[in-house]
């Protein structure tokens, strides 16, 4: 029922107004922590086959929607900054141009929440979750676009989101045998942006 909300959501995101984006963010960023114990607990070797195949579908669930809501919070930074300069260029001289309401959602802010929960899901043993396998290419895809997009995010360029960025494609490659389609996105990325090349080399340092 929660997860129904949530896609309705993001479903029509754009037009929900910011302070409930918000707030939708922040529950299902913290919802992973809070179901911390049901992950360990079907990382364990005694966890039964239906409890890790329940484990198993919150997890997808909570990534495919992180990384939903990264895509749609990043294509609207985007608008945002390419709106912001066209009024800049056409600014007539000496007019002043009204000022924009106090916003309750900031991309530099959402976008790292959503970075760091996908990396706390990642941190988990989730190859014993899907039974000693890598978990399914579909539900890390979401994850690797994720870290992708946030290396050529003009506003998601700090210290802290490169962090969350290295943590969840070192996960990705290390852990759950991505190492490829890390290889090639990372490689995409800095095909599309002169930023990506600067944070692939920090991630890398």
């Amino acid at each position: 029922e929660n997860f129904g909300i949530v896609y309705s959501i993001c479903k029509h995101w754009n037009d929900v107004n910011a302070g409930i984006k918000s707030r939708v963010l922040d529950v299902v960023s913290s919802g992973i922590s809070c179901f911390a114990k049901e992950i360990l607990a079907a990382a364990k070797p005694d966890s039964d086959d239906d409890t890790r195949s329940n484990v198993r579908s919150v997890v997808r669930a909570h990534l495919f929607f992180l990384s939903w809501m990264h895509a749609l919070g990043s294509a609207n930074a985007a608008d945002a900054q390419a709106s912001a300069a066209v009024a800049k260029a056409t600014k007539t001289k000496g007019k002043k141009i009204a000022s924009r309401p106090v916003d309750t959602w900031q991309w530099d802010v959402q976008g790292l929440k959503l970075l760091k929960a996908a990396a706390n899901c990642c941190a988990f043993d989730l190859v014993r979750v899907w039974n000693l396998a890598n978990p399914d290419a579909n539900t890390m895809s979401g994850v690797l676009r994720m870290a992708a997009a946030s290396m050529s995010d003009p506003e998601l360029k700090g210290e802290a989101p490169r962090i969350e960025t290295f943590r969840i494609i070192t996960s990705l490659s290390s852990r759950f045998g991505q190492r490829d389609n890390v290889v090639q996105a990372s490689i995409h990325a800095c095909q599309r942006s002169e930023i990506a090349v600067v944070a692939v080399a920090q991630v890398e340092d």
